[in-house]
């Protein structure tokens, strides 16, 4: 039952942070998706980064390690999963815009996926080393820059 619950509540404090951020952007004229890859993606992701840097320091770097990948695949795979069947059950077909933004974002994830499935055995001998994390952090900035060029050239 307390498990129960807990799912409720967070789903309750979700739910009002994301109308939050959407009246937010809507009073500062910023976009949806925009609000989607920064603002939210970065709250969505703070219990993972703490959960994983605990693992690590901890002594679980593998652990750690897996959890990065493992996370986000089973929000694709299982929570994309659960709400398309939940929609088209309810509502019929799911159609939606594939703008160029989304397009764009898909594409930086599929890069950042060959990029690990690349390097990491082939160019870094399977060892995660400040090289890899640094060369990860500015592959974001890049996708954030251009992402937020993207949406700006947009809203004009």
């Amino acid at each position: 039952m307390t498990f129960g619950m807990s799912i409720v509540w967070m789903d309750v404090a979700a739910g009002e942070l994301v109308r939050t951020c959407k009246a937010l952007g809507f009073a500062y004229g910023l976009s949806q998706s925009m609000l989607g890859v920064t603002v939210l993606a970065w709250g969505n992701s703070v219990g993972d980064l703490v959960a994983n840097v605990t693992m690590a320091r901890d002594g679980f770097p593998s652990m750690a390690t897996a959890a990065c990948f493992g996370s986000p695949l089973f929000t694709l795979t299982g929570g994309l999963g659960v709400m398309m069947t939940g929609t088209v059950l309810m509502r019929g077909a799911l159609t939606f815009d594939a703008a160029v933004t989304l397009r764009v974002a898909v594409a930086f994830a599929l890069a950042s996926s060959v990029r690990y499935i690349l390097a990491v055995p082939l160019l870094h001998g399977w060892r995660l080393t400040r090289a890899t994390a640094l060369g990860a952090l500015t592959f974001y900035a890049v996708f954030q820059a251009v992402y937020l060029w993207l949406v700006s050239r947009r809203a004009r």
